[in-house]
């Protein structure tokens, strides 16, 4: 029993060692042409779509860290990059993933969760409370006191 495990057990070592000598590739299924253009359309009308949506001179969320956004000025676009003032007074330069349009337009519903600007420029998460012109009353998830927010300085 002992020589029949033995020569298993060989034989395993060995298959791995030769095994790995010629080791191709695993096999992927291929893509279809369909497939890729369906990705590779989508992928442009996502480029088009933000590069036509920002442009210089406009009111964006800007993200300075990760999950920290700011309201800021486009001051310049080249390619993918856009060059920021934040409403603090920094600049800075971030990528198309980095930033959200603004809409002064938004259509908001009462109970709407939101990212809006509290007490300076930075973007918290609440919900909308109350629908007045021209903004909300935003009810804010860290339990601080809801305070009106203008369009234009919300996103959902």
């Amino acid at each position: 029993m002992n020589r029949i495990y033995g020569a298993l057990v060989l034989s395993v070592m060995l298959m791995g060692f030769y095994g790995c000598q010629g080791a191709s590739a695993p096999k992927t299924e291929p893509v279809t042409p369909k497939t890729q253009e369906t990705k590779t359309e989508v992928a442009k009308t996502e480029a088009t779509t933000v590069a036509d949506a920002v442009k210089v001179g406009d009111n964006v969320a800007a993200e300075w860290m990760p999950d920290s956004w700011y309201y800021a000025t486009v001051k310049k676009v080249t390619g993918e990059n856009y060059d920021v003032d934040y409403a603090d007074g920094t600049s800075g330069t971030i990528t198309r993933g980095h930033i959200k349009t603004l809409d002064k337009n938004l259509k908001l519903a009462v109970g709407d969760k939101v990212s809006a600007v509290w007490s300076g420029a930075r973007f918290y998460a609440g919900a909308v409370q109350d629908l007045k012109e021209g903004g909300a009353t935003i009810k804010w998830d860290d339990g601080s006191s809801p305070s009106f927010v203008e369009l234009g300085k919300i996103y959902k």
